[in-house]
């Protein structure tokens, strides 16, 4: 290898590990993958709660009404969608032997 190349690579690691410093904080990526774990888990809990009511309402002994139960399924939609897009955001490693080539 020349010094060129070699200026080249690192510059180019410089540059890596700058924006991944910045850009993908330890902390945050740790609180995001939580986060996104508790609220699928959570949305998950609601469906199962949902169902539990629908099979009790079709038994006759309703819990609440049909509007709660669409309001539940709603909601449980809509956490697990937030849940998956901070799953989706998570920052991938890469190992430096494969940034290199």
């Amino acid at each position: 290898m020349e010094i060129a190349d070699l200026i080249i690579i690192m510059r180019k690691l410089h540059h890596d590990s700058a924006h991944c410093a910045y850009h993908n904080r330890p902390h945050a990526s740790l609180l995001r993958g939580v986060s996104s774990t508790w609220l699928t888990k959570l949305a998950k809990h609601l469906a199962l709660i949902v169902c539990l009511m629908i099979l009790g309402e079709a038994a006759g002994r309703p819990v609440i009404g049909q509007l709660g139960i669409i309001l539940l399924v709603i909601l449980a939609a809509l956490i697990n969608s937030v849940g998956r897009a901070l799953q989706r955001r998570l920052p991938v490693r890469i190992p430096l032997s494969k940034r290199l080539s």
